[in-house]
């Protein structure tokens, strides 16, 4: 199970619900589960594919350095395994 997932929000058109950006199939490459508890650190960033379509990139990650230096979290310093592997890009699949 990885302690990172990035995933992709794309323009919606507009809707009653207020909803700006959405991903239609959304279908994780692996397990990824928010445990109760454990700080994360959360993400947001613009960008623009090849072909011109903006999307926003979120990624969800273990807060190592909260675990790490902070009294509150300590607890967790044994518990929580670091990330195995960094992704060194992010996925840009199309909805």
């Amino acid at each position: 199970m990885s302690e990172e997932i990035y995933f992709n929000l794309f323009k919606a058109k507009e809707n009653e619900v207020g909803i700006v950006y959405d991903n239609n199939t959304f279908i994780p490459n692996e397990d990824f589960t928010f445990k109760e508890g454990i700080p994360y650190q959360l993400g947001l960033k613009k960008q623009t594919a090849e072909s011109g379509t903006q999307y926003i990139s979120v990624r969800a990650t273990v807060n190592q350095w909260a675990i790490d230096n902070l009294d509150k979290f300590s607890h967790l310093r044994n518990q929580v395994e670091e990330p195995q592997e960094v992704k060194s890009s992010m996925p840009n699949d199309d909805i």
